[in-house]
């Protein structure tokens, strides 16, 4: 589980979002209010649920994201966000994973 920001931005009125994912409501309601305070017109916000993996995470009031691409520095696999800095294959992750907006 994890938690999408979205906002109503034109007179349609209609809830939108992006992929941003994060995991608790705090950093969902932190990354919206902050968008909304950089955008012309925001006319409300919300957070909603969502069953979507996390790929976000604010870090001393900055955004990061998951990269994705991060992969193991001995035999190259993919690396998720669970893995805690190591591989299956005893082989260390050099970049954590989590990048700068």
């Amino acid at each position: 589980m994890s938690y999408a920001p979205e906002v109503i931005a034109d007179a349609s009125g209609k809830w939108v979002g992006n992929t941003l994912r994060f995991a608790t409501e705090g950093e969902a309601r932190f990354y919206v209010l902050d968008l909304a305070r950089r955008w012309t017109r925001v006319d409300d916000t919300r957070v909603v649920e969502s069953a979507d993996d996390v790929t976000a995470r604010i870090v001393n009031n900055e955004m990061q994201h998951w990269d994705s691409s991060t992969r193991c520095n001995r035999c190259h696999a993919p690396l998720s966000r669970e893995s805690n800095g190591t591989c299956e294959c005893g082989g260390l992750i050099e970049e954590t994973g989590w990048g700068s907006k």
